[in-house]
């Protein structure tokens, strides 16, 4: 799901103002993405980070408010009470009014567009928000109103005269390459429709016809979720070598104690899960006997 988040991101910061048009649905003079990263955006105790935040201004007028859009990949059923505190968070900090939104990717569950809190069967608070059921979504008013920077969800929407995957990619793919400027702007475009496709069209599919791997090199996204990728594989790889220190030290606590050990239980041990290994090893350093020990496994 991190590539699904990093690409998202980049999207939004970098055609901001095509995304605030899109979620707001009026012309936006006025379109500046907050850094998300330097913001105090977690909730407490949820150690979630709000998508996208922008400071929008309608065309001739002064007054500003906030947009706050949130992805989502398939509905979820804390988004409403997220989208109240994410809501609230940004009013007390800014003190401007708040638009949240959410853009749900694929079906699935029961879309809602507002929070209430009620104690004692007394309404205390309630919080709106705009849902935009991707799928839903007519592509060809997408790009009659030449929103580029959402081209690269245009696999996602509602397709009236095209219904093959393969013809729907390849025209998707021709209106980045040629109408997106500049040459970064394009290439995020261009990751972005490889990674966001791949949630509803086979993975076989997308690699035959994306395959500009050369302008994929050039895109900021692209190298970002590389080194996220390795980050996770480096992570699994830390993972999966405290797992085998862990194997390692019960067997090595029951060879000092009892001298060599079984291959029957050794193989035994080696089966355990991570979560069943810290408490082996603690029986391993106070277990009466290899008997009793294996008695246990079992």
């Amino acid at each position: 799901m991190a590539q699904y988040d990093l690409t998202m991101k980049r999207l939004t910061s970098v055609f901001t103002r095509d995304y605030a048009r899109f979620a707001l649905g009026v012309d936006v003079g006025r379109a500046e993405p907050l850094g998300v990263e330097e913001q105090d955006k977690e909730l407490p105790a949820l150690s979630r980070k709000v998508d996208f935040v922008a400071r929008v201004g309608r065309e001739g007028e002064r007054e500003e408010a906030l947009l706050l859009m949130e992805f989502q990949t398939v509905w979820r059923p804390d988004m409403p009470r997220r989208m109240a505190g994410y809501t609230w968070r940004l009013y007390e900090r800014y003190d401007l009014p708040v638009h949240p939104v959410v853009v749900v990717l694929r079906p699935g569950g029961l879309l809602e567009s507002a929070w209430h809190m009620v104690t004692w069967g007394q309404p205390v608070a309630s919080c709106w928000f705009k849902v935009i059921a991707l799928w839903e979504v007519d592509a060809a008013q997408v790009m009659d109103q030449e929103l580029t920077g959402l081209y690269p969800l245009l696999p996602l929407m509602r397709w009236e005269q095209a219904t093959d995957p393969a013809a729907i990619l390849e025209q998707t793919q021709r209106l980045i390459l040629e109408e997106i400027e500049p040459l970064e702007a394009r290439a995020d475009a261009y990751v972005g429709l490889r990674v966001l496709s791949a949630i509803s069209y086979p993975s076989e599919l997308v690699n035959q016809i994306l395959r500009r791997r050369e302008l994929m090199l050039e895109s900021p996204a692209y190298r970002e979720i590389q080194e996220e990728g390795r980050e996770e594989g480096r992570e699994e790889g830390r993972e999966e070598g405290r797992e085998e220190a862990l194997r390692e030290g019960v067997l090595a606590a029951l060879e000092v104690r009892f001298g060599e050990v079984p291959l029957a239980l050794t193989e035994q041990v080696q089966r355990r899960e991570r979560t069943k290994l810290e408490g082996l090893l603690r029986r391993a350093i106070v277990v009466e006997s290899l008997e009793t020990f294996a008695r246990e496994l079992e």
